[in-house]
């Protein structure tokens, strides 16, 4: 198993929306600048990934809650093709099976509620996740993947730091 990092191939880009906001909201106070929209698109045709290889993706700074992360599928693997998404806790904490192997769009989000004691939500990561300490959004391959093109979005509020 190996790590490949993309993390350092993009860019984090605030979603500033304050102007907008403030003329739908008609004056209420709003401001998008701690809600980051942070993305990376991963070409297995150019990096080949085995199966069980860890894919770090996207960096979550400290004091950050995730509210989704996301998958768009631009190129579909051809073969069965599945992923993990998670972080270092939680391997599969926003999804166990993403599907690789069509031109989908996936989110993380609204999850499935089974009720029991206690409650629980599967994905674990559907409703959410705060980051007391630095995280990062990795992909753990299920698959060797040779062909797919992905993009994985992540959005996350910084509430301190």
């Amino acid at each position: 198993m190996a790590t490949q990092d993309f993390r350092e191939t993009h860019s984090t880009n605030p979603v500033n929306a304050q102007y907008r906001m403030h003329e739908l909201m008609q004056g209420a106070l709003y401001s998008a600048h701690n809600l980051v929209l942070d993305s990376v698109t991963i070409d297995t045709s150019a990096d080949n990934v085995a199966q069980n290889d860890v894919l770090q993706l996207v960096n979550v700074p400290a004091g950050s809650f995730v509210l989704a992360v996301g998958v768009n599928v631009a190129t579909a693997e051809g073969a069965t093709a599945t992923m993990k998404l998670g972080d270092g806790d939680d391997d599969d904490a926003y999804g166990a099976t993403v599907n690789l192997n069509s031109a989908v769009k996936s989110c993380s989000m609204p999850g499935a509620l089974t009720e029991a004691t206690p409650n629980t939500y599967n994905p674990a990561g559907s409703q959410g996740k705060f980051y007391a300490s630095a995280g990062v959004i990795q992909g753990v391959a299920n698959h060797a993947l040779d062909a797919a093109v992905f993009t994985v979005a992540v959005l996350y509020v910084k509430l301190f730091g």
